[in-house]
């Protein structure tokens, strides 16, 4: 979902106004402020993603709503706004209920509902979702590296590369 939202953002040019906003929040009692910007985050501890599920909604609406940003939103623009706040809202709420330690058939009901909700309106981010087609050129292209990283460690042991330049090559394909 965070990867939605960032898609989304983008779409609206609204992503340093959500940046913005997301540095700025203050440390309160069972939330400690990220550390990164939201689009370097890419994993969270579960003190962190519990974090994340308790501002990501609020932090959202207000760069969607900013007064900062002299780019008003048009009509189109703000229906996926509402259909974005639904659908995230829906899931963090399921986020939130599922980290209960005891359930109840009332808490059940409501995590039913908030699941039922977020597949209503999740269609907003449908242009930011990986296709079937782009799981496929991915594990095609890891492969393929998979590889040549073998292809490659065969022959710098053949010609004993140091230890730097393995490093270096290690680096490059991590970045690749």
């Amino acid at each position: 979902m965070m990867k939605w939202i960032q898609g989304f953002l983008g779409k609206h040019k609204r992503l340093a106004v959500y940046d913005e906003i997301w540095r700025s929040l203050p440390p309160y009692l069972g939330f400690t402020p990220p550390k990164k910007q939201y689009w370097q985050i890419t994993i969270c501890s579960d003190t962190e993603m519990r974090g994340v599920g308790r501002v990501i909604l609020a932090c959202l609406t207000a760069s969607m709503r900013s007064e900062q940003d002299p780019g008003h939103l048009s009509t189109a623009a703000q229906s996926d706004l509402k259909h974005a706040i639904r659908a995230v809202r829906a899931l963090s709420d399921f986020y939130l209920i599922a980290q209960y330690r005891i359930y109840t058939s009332k808490t059940i009901k409501h995590m039913s509902k908030y699941l039922q909700d977020f597949h209503r309106y999740r269609h907003i981010f449908g242009e930011f979702r990986a296709s079937k087609a782009d799981h496929k050129k991915d594990k095609g292209a890891s492969k393929d590296l998979r590889v040549s990283q073998a292809r490659q460690s065969t022959i710098s042991n053949y010609f004993q590369v140091t230890a730097r330049q393995k490093a270096n090559e290690g680096c490059a394909d991590r970045q690749k």
